[in-house]
């Protein structure tokens, strides 16, 4: 076994799998949430929408579907998308692509004339409408989905997700006639076959390492090497001779331990489209943060309309909002943002690019002072970072000495004018009128 192979069973090993984190879920802020996206892609059944929502981790078969479809990130796993666009900002320019999975008994075979063909280590359904839309931002010509192999495969019912995800990133570039993305769902074999072309099949997970690469991975790091270079000369430099140096040797097994623990290293770095991991509980998902990044390097882009299946929205308030700051805590990816400017002075703002539209502020707001309407164009969706809402001076309630917004008549909070009016009655959000 060469030592490609070896390094490459190492990383087959440490591979992470399909984790959940329940807090994230749209469902874990309110019981009338009506998300199910993930359970209706899954095909293992291996998620449960019971309270909270669980995932059965021997039940998992890592499709990754669940990945780019929920809106607010809660499940993450390896998609290979990071060393996919990475392979690509290496890669020469103008190339056109097929895109296969690790199963296609054919990968080499190409029926669209293209120059490379891909194959992911995982099932295509893990990608979203941006990462076709990177793969073309970063120098690809045209890039080819193959599902001709999908109505042999166990998932073959992803097969009509993945085409969705094409359309939509077709719409994201404005390649209404399938022009630079497209996908081959079937093939002739009295005709297709003669015509298939032996192209260079890569694999995304364990991409060709030039000799440069490999030698350059046992330098040190970068922002050590850049801080060497900025640290200013010495005024008496010592001589050469006087230089020590230390020989350094690896053993076989070290070197295979160091390959493989360190694949940052040795592996093309992420170009600039691919988002730092998430951190904070409260985020839109990578996949939204993916589609940002690209967006914000391709101005050409920003006039065309936001597909549906992005899930993004732009949310109004009017003056009956009492600033009860109940949906920005409900919100799941901080889009709405209650602050107080002053004492007696609340702002209500709103960021377009981390809304997903999931309708729950709508839902719980008691005064029904929200609306949403979509975005016209990918342009609304990156700009602006936030916009007030609602700025507006606040109230004490005589009786129980609460802020709340309202007429400068009022005395009374909107709960206790509520309960002076009806003493033994009660409130529930405002579409559950």
């Amino acid at each position: 076994m060469d030592l490609p192979a070896i390094t490459a069973w190492l990383e087959s090993l440490s591979a992470p799998p399909v984790t959940l984190d329940a807090q994230r879920c749209v469902r874990m802020f309110t019981k009338h949430a009506a998300c199910q996206q993930c359970v209706q892609l899954c095909l293992s059944s291996a998620i449960s929408l019971d309270n909270p929502i669980s995932l059965d981790a021997k039940k998992c078969i890592a499709c990754g579907a669940c990945l780019n479809v929920c809106p607010t990130g809660a499940f993450s796993g390896d998609d290979g998308v990071a060393k996919l666009l990475a392979f690509l900002s290496r890669s020469p320019k103008g190339q056109a692509a097929d895109l296969v999975c690790r199963m296609h008994p054919a990968a080499e075979a190409s029926h669209s004339q293209v120059e490379i063909v891909l194959s992911l280590d995982s099932c295509l359904a893990a990608l979203g409408p941006s990462v076709y839309a990177s793969m073309l931002m970063s120098g690809c010509s045209r890039v080819v989905v193959r599902l001709e192999m999908c109505n042999q495969c166990p998932l073959n019912p992803l097969a009509a997700h993945i085409k969705q995800m094409v359309f939509a990133a077709q719409q994201i570039v404005g390649d209404h006639n399938g022009d630079r993305i497209t996908f081959i769902e079937s093939v002739n074999p009295s005709r297709d076959v003669k015509s298939a072309a032996t192209a260079r099949a890569i694999k995304v997970k364990q991409p060709p390492i030039s000799r440069r690469d490999f030698l350059r991975s046992f330098l040190p790091d970068e922002p050590q090497a850049e801080a060497a270079v900025d640290k200013p000369a010495e005024s008496n430099p010592p001589s050469p001779a006087a230089i020590p140096v230390k020989r350094i040797s690896f053993s076989r097994r070290e070197l295979i331990a160091s390959l493989a623990s360190t694949p940052s290293r040795r592996s093309f770095p992420a170009p600039a489209i691919e988002p730092k991991e998430q951190t904070s509980s409260k985020q839109p998902s990578l996949e939204r943060q993916r589609l940002i990044k690209m967006l914000q390097g391709s101005p050409q882009l920003w006039t065309h309309p936001v597909p549906s299946h992005l899930g993004a929205a732009q949310i109004t308030a009017d003056e009956r909002c009492t600033a009860c700051g109940v949906c920005a805590r409900v919100c799941p990816t901080n889009a709405l943002e209650y602050t107080l400017e002053a004492p007696d002075v609340f702002h209500l703002q709103f960021s377009a690019r981390r809304c997903v539209a999931c309708g729950l502020c709508i839902q719980l707001c008691e005064p029904n002072a929200l609306q949403q309407r979509s975005l016209p164009t990918l342009h609304d969706l990156i700009e602006p970072e936030k916009i007030t809402l609602i700025k507006s001076t606040l109230h004490t309630c005589s009786k129980c000495g609460a802020k709340f917004s309202g007429n400068d008549s009022a005395t009374l909070c909107p709960i206790c004018e509520f309960r002076r009016k009806n003493p033994f009655g009660s409130r529930i959000p405002g579409k559950y009128h």
